[in-house]
């Protein structure tokens, strides 16, 4: 955590930028709000250690299903390309029009690819569309299957070990305002998630309302929330760590 704490002050404080700051706002307060449920219920420690089996195994199977959606998309853009070149190789017949066409061919492919979010959009526009497919298909899926086998045997180990009042923590969905509340951190909450939700997310407010950026007064209030909360953090990481010491 101190090492993520570190990384999101020095890429967001370089110079102080309303949605930066906001978002580096929630993340120490929401960072502190962990902190204080694993130190006031220690049994959140495995819950948090079991969800992250969880999420390993979620991503595995996420990055399956993307590379099976990339791979079909790659086997459509390389028929559309092959049609595109036929016709263009029909209709144009000097050598600097094909040249041309070819080119525009190209771009066009290229842009429907980067529309998409795709991995590996780059190795396919190097490699080739087709032949891309045939490599994630024939040595990327495989891969991500044998990840899928080994983190899911390890979540269902964990899951077995796990305590039944710490198996009971694991179903329950974690509500940010209720362990806030839960820790004495109930009107930060509120003030923090209205005005980090008013500036951060796209609704009908932000779109009406002209300010884009935080008045003088508010950066400096929520500047002072960084530096207390630090402490704060730091703080609790120090006790914790002195605690496990002397056990």
């Amino acid at each position: 955590m101190a090492i993520k704490l570190r990384l999101v002050l020095e890429n967001n404080f370089h110079f102080v930028e309303t949605l930066s700051l906001l978002a580096t706002v929630r993340y120490i307060f929401e960072a502190l709000v962990w902190l204080r449920v694993l130190r006031k219920d220690e049994r959140y420690g495995l819950a948090a250690y079991y969800q992250l089996a969880v999420t390993s195994v979620h991503q595995a199977k996420e990055q399956k299903r993307k590379m099976q959606d990339e791979i079909q998309f790659y086997e459509r853009l390389a028929a559309e390309e092959n049609r595109m070149m036929d016709e263009a190789m029909k209709s144009e017949r000097t050598v600097e029009k094909w040249g041309d066409k070819l080119r525009f061919i190209a771009d066009e492919v290229d842009r429907r690819s980067r529309r998409e979010f795709n991995v590996y959009a780059d190795q396919a526009k190097l490699n080739g569309y087709a032949f891309q497919a045939f490599l994630l298909r024939e040595k990327g899926l495989p891969q991500v299957e044998k990840r899928i086998e080994i983190v899911t045997k390890e979540q269902a180990d964990l899951e077995r070990r796990l305590p039944p009042n710490v198996r009971s923590l694991t179903k329950q969905r974690w509500n940010w305002k209720e362990q806030a509340k839960g820790v004495g951190m109930e009107r930060q909450y509120d003030f923090l998630y209205s005005n980090t939700s008013r500036m951060l997310h796209a609704t009908p407010y932000s779109f009406a309302v002209n300010q884009k950026n935080l008045e003088f007064v508010e950066v400096h209030i929520f500047l002072e929330y960084v530096y207390v909360s630090l402490l704060d953090v730091l703080e609790a990481v120090e006790t914790d760590m002195g605690t496990t010491q002397a056990h």
